[in-house]
């Protein structure tokens, strides 16, 4: 079993070091991996790549019981006193039986955070998210849609607070949840989300829909469009959609990890490229 996650975390590093920001935060990321990685009873290894390769998110969970205390002493170790804070009241508070531990490269640098994969009331994530302009706008949102629950979240560990929240788009079919959608974009006054998607999701039907929404200090709700157990069609239309020309960096990346997408992530809210998201079972 130890070889069998050694393994994965060479793989997962040689992934990384494909892009770009990986590329120049090897050291980074190499201490990071090697630190999380080792941690016991680690239940799988979330990727998220960005389709222009600029950037890359990788989430090891575990047990809290193994990985609580290598993830304190690493928020010890970067001087993270407030998020020290951030996550003993909502780590106690909510009690999660699996933590997660995430490191994100890009250019613009690196950052790093925790997430309680599990679902949760939106009203108790609220109420451990940074007040204000965009916490106010995810509460009337979740009210309106009639959502109350999301199945896991991420916070970061910058001196600037950031949650993140994934909720399912609710409906028993996907034809329901793909009209969520579709009233979700049309309440929007501005939406980068590419309209000819709309009939490729049509055609192609993912397994479920989910949106990631980002909650932060600045007051800016993004959200993104997440749908799951896509058919590499559909990765291909996305790229096609935002004039993007990634397949030989995508089957180079693949071939590493040596598993296929199950998610892919678009943007509702701001331009940038959409992601990929890969998991590898330990």
């Amino acid at each position: 079993m130890l070889q069998h996650r050694r393994n994965l975390v060479t793989r997962v590093l040689s992934a990384l070091l494909q892009v770009p920001a990986g590329r120049s935060r090897r050291r980074t990321a190499e201490s990071w991996l090697e630190r999380f990685g080792a941690v016991a009873e680690v239940s799988s290894i979330e990727l998220r790549v960005a389709l222009d390769f600029e950037r890359v998110q990788v989430a090891i969970h575990a047990a809290a019981e193994s990985i609580v205390p290598t993830l304190l002493e690493f928020l010890a170790e970067e001087e993270k006193p407030e998020a020290l804070a951030r996550f003993g009241g909502a780590g106690a508070y909510i009690d999660p039986k699996v933590v997660c531990a995430w490191l994100d490269l890009s250019r613009a640098g690196v950052r790093f955070g925790w997430g309680f994969p599990r679902p949760l009331t939106i009203p108790l994530v609220r109420a451990w998210a940074p007040p204000g302009g965009s916490n106010n706008a995810l509460g009337r949102w979740a009210e309106g849609e009639g959502l109350s629950e999301c199945s896991d979240v991420l916070w970061s560990a910058e001196r600037e607070e950031s949650v993140e929240l994934r909720i399912p788009i609710a409906g028993r079919t996907f034809e329901v949840q793909l009209a969520s959608l579709r009233r979700l974009l049309d309440q929007m006054t501005s939406t980068t989300f590419p309209t000819s998607l709309m009939r490729d999701l049509d055609a192609v039907r993912p397994n479920e829909i989910f949106l990631t929404l980002g909650v932060s200090e600045r007051g800016t709700l993004t959200r993104r469009a997440l749908f799951t157990e896509v058919p590499s069609q559909l990765v291909d239309a996305t790229m096609a959609a935002v004039g993007l020309d990634s397949h030989r960096a995508l089957t180079l990346f693949q071939g590493t990890l040596g598993i296929e997408p199950h998610a892919l992530e678009v943007s509702v809210t701001e331009p940038s490229p959409p992601n990929l998201l890969f998991t590898l079972n330990c």
